[in-house]
Order: structure tokens, then C-alpha cells, then sequence
């Protein structure tokens, strides 16, 4: 798929590594992935490193501004993706299988369409019965901004129209959009939050191994598993001795779950600095039970 997806990572280095392994898990790897961070942490910097040297990510950046008022963050991430869609995505949610399939049917489908919203817009809730739940996009006013899809040519037209500085507090974006035409939608059921509010909450608790695949027993499960290390490559990781960032891979061993299932690796390194031994896991499968 020619989808370039920008996560935004505001909540830590386990929300992140989770937002990053459900993406993966489902969109099939069919898409590009860039991140980018509000801090610099180590942590978070060490993870998206290598990530981005497995090619499980495209690239990555920092932005300690946030996501404000008027901008949903896009227009400094949009450098970083070149394909011809782009999602915008947090570490807050979690997408649904075939989500990715879903939103390029209907932006094909649908050349009108400037802006296609994952998250039900943020309007007063009306008294009575709730709306029947649709499965179709339909046209709204606005989209939640911390969550949608649409054509990178679209927005850049936008970016070039704007002045350096937002001088309210509205979406210039889907503004800009209903002056040129075009209409904004939502599309339901792909994405839910991981927790209630907005960024002013406290942060989730995630459980990172809980989007990893299920294995599907011990037949074929070695080919399953991929070793991301080779014996001899020097790497780009943190050593926890002396911070150093150049490991030499010494072994790689193949880890097993409790039901004798190849379930992912785990690699002996040693800093090129100060000689010092650490093991690093890369666990690709969980258990189903």
C-alpha cells in the first residue's frame, strides 16, 4: 500500500513500542511507519534506533512542541513520509485488523473526500437515544484531529498556504479543505482510544506483549521467527555500562515459550567501548493461552 503513517508518541517507551507493534500487526507490514517523539528520552531514542535499523520503521524524529491548538503536528512529520497517503496516528490507540485496507477503499473510492476522520468527532451530545452505529464514512462537519487519513498532495498544498504562525485555535486544515471543495468524513469501527479523556490524562498502562501475534503452534514455527542480528554485525544500541552506542553481536539464541514454541530471540552483545556483556530479547510471538 502507498500509505505513509506518522505515529505520534507522547506517552512513554512502552505505549510506543506497543503503538508500534499493533500498526505492524495490522496493516501486514503494508505501509510505512515514521515516528515521532515529544521527548528525547533514551529510552525512547534507543527503541526508535533500532527499530528504524531492522527496517521495522522508515525514520524517525522529535518534536518537544506537541501537538497544538492549531496544528495537529503534521506539518513538521510530513517531511519524513512520502507516500500517497498519509495517516496520522497516536500511542493512545488501537487500530482494528484491516483498518488500513478499510480507509484506502473509501479515499479511492471517494476522490471528494480531503479528509477522512478514525475517531468519532468531538461534538455536544444530544438527548434521547444514541445514533444507531454506522459502518460506512459519512460526510461531517469535523474530524478529531488526533486521528485521520488523507493525500499527502492535499495536505502539502495546505502547508504551502499557511503563514509561519496559526493565529487560532480552528483546524486551518479541514478549513482549507471545505474552501476548496472538498468534504470531510468519518469512518467508524477501525480505531478506539486506549484510555478516556484527551492528552491531559495520566499515562496508560500498556502491556506491550499483548499485541504481539499469537503463534500457531510448534509446526513451521522456526521460519516464523526472524533473527534481526547476525553473529559478528556491530549495531547501533546503548550499552547500560558506559552508554556507549556500538555493540558487537556475539550469539544469537532462539527463544522458546512454555509450550515448546520458537517464539523469538535473544542476542549476547558486547560494547566496543568498555568490553562489557548485555542480552538483549526479541520476542515476536506470544502464547494463545
Amino acid at each position: 500500500m502507498n500509505v505513509s503513517i506518522v505515529l505520534f508518541a507522547n506517552n512513554g517507551m512502552d505505549a510506543v513500542r506497543a503503538a508500534v507493534r499493533n500498526l505492524r500487526a495490522t496493516t501486514g507490514d503494508a505501509c510505512q511507519i515514521v515516528v515521532m517523539a515529544r521527548e528525547c528520552r533514551e529510552d525512547v531514542a534507543g527503541y526508535l534506533t533500532r527499530e528504524c535499523v531492522k527496517g521495522r520503521i522508515a525514520g524517525f524524529g522529535f518534536d518537544p512542541r506537541g501537538p497544538q491548538a492549531s496544528r495537529c503536528g503534521m506539518d513538521i512529520a510530513s517531511s519524513l513520509a512520502d507516500k500517497t497517503y498519509l495517516v496520522r496516528a497516536q500511542d493512545d490507540l488501537h487500530f482494528a485488523d484491516g483498518w488500513l485496507a478499510r480507509v484506502t477503499e473509501v479515499l479511492d473510492s471517494h476522490r471528494d473526500i480531503g479528509c477522512l476522520g478514525l475517531l468519532p468527532p468531538r461534538l455536544r451530545r444530544r438527548r434521547g437515544r444514541p445514533p444507531k452505529p454506522r459502518l460506512e464514512a459519512e460526510v461531517v462537519e469535523r474530524v478529531d484531529c488526533r486521528c485521520f487519513a488523507t493525500r499527502r498532495d492535499v495536505f502539502l498544498e495546505h502547508e504551502c498556504q499557511q503563514p509561519a504562525e496559526p493565529d487560532d485555535a480552528d483546524c486551518r486544515f479541514q478549513r482549507h479543505l471545505c474552501e476548496a471543495g472538498l468534504r470531510v468524513a468519518y469512518l467508524p469501527g477501525q480505531v478506539e482510544p486506549l484510555r478516556n479523556g484527551g492528552a491531559g490524562c495520566e499515562h496508560a498502562v500498556v502491556l506491550p506483549e499483548a499485541d504481539l501475534p499469537v503463534h500457531a503452534g510448534s509446526l513451521g514455527a522456526r521460519e516464523r521467527i526472524e533473527q534481526i542480528y547476525r553473529v559478528g554485525d556491530d549495531i547501533i544500541h546503548t550499552c547500560r555500562s558506559c552508554g556507549n552506542s556500538e555493540l558487537e553481536v556475539l550469539a544469537a539464541t532462539v527463544e522458546f515459550c512454555r509450550h515448546g514454541v520458537p517464539v523469538g530471540f535473544s542476542y549476547t552483545m558486547r560494547c566496543s567501548e568498555c568490553r562489557q556483556m548485555q542480552v538483549e530479547e526479541d520476542i515476536q510471538f506470544r502464547c494463545p493461552t
